[in-house]
């Protein structure tokens, strides 16, 4: 059962930056865009799917995910690169719900650049999904390569806190592609947050 929250839901769960009328309309964020935005995580590792949590604010049908490089591009050899959309139990568990064709010859391969991703059909996934109000979700990154990996926008934060219930960013190490589900207990900690926005 998938897990949503009563009272007024968040954006994120991570402390909300964005105030005085800065959150943008129509999209859901990973974390507020006024808070910490540069070029601070920690590059995308091989095979390890990085996954920021979120509780959506509003309803809304998505199709596309956003998120920007930082100053270090991927070298030009990545088999997998892409991203994808989990809905989470309550339990912590994550199922792939949507996700973006494998963009290895042009994802992530030029700093400082916005990559707006739309959703793939191919496997049976929906070109659109529905994100409920109060609903927790996981946007997820995943690069599988033999060269460096991408530093994408985000923050850093330390990472046994970001671990605490709810869970606002974790790893999935050892992936070859984007799982269909995850367990809570097979993730790592993670200090990372990419600023990701899902969008219509």
């Amino acid at each position: 059962m998938a897990v949503r929250f009563s009272g007024p839901p968040m954006a994120s769960v991570v402390t909300q930056y964005a105030s005085g009328g800065n959150t943008p309309s129509g999209v859901i964020e990973t974390y507020g865009r006024i808070g910490p935005l540069g070029s601070v995580t920690a590059a995308l590792a091989t095979g390890q799917m990085r996954l920021m949590y979120v509780t959506a604010p509003i309803t809304l049908t998505v199709s596309k995910l956003e998120d920007i490089t930082g100053a270090t591009a991927a070298a030009a050899t990545p088999t997998v690169s892409r991203k994808g959309l989990y809905l989470i139990a309550a339990d912590g568990g994550g199922t792939l719900v949507a996700r973006t064709a494998n963009a290895f010859a042009t994802l992530w391969l030029v700093t400082q650049t916005n990559y707006t991703t739309a959703f793939d059909t191919a496997g049976g996934y929906p070109a659109t999904y529905q994100m409920l109000a109060g609903q927790r979700y996981a946007l997820a990154e995943l690069m599988v390569s033999a060269g460096a990996g991408p530093v994408i926008y985000g923050m850093t934060t330390v990472g046994s806190v970001t671990a605490r219930a709810p869970r606002v960013t974790g790893v999935l190490t050892a992936q070859t592609d984007l799982p269909t589900t995850f367990t809570d207990a097979a993730l790592t900690t993670n200090a990372s947050i990419s600023y990701m926005t899902a969008v219509p």
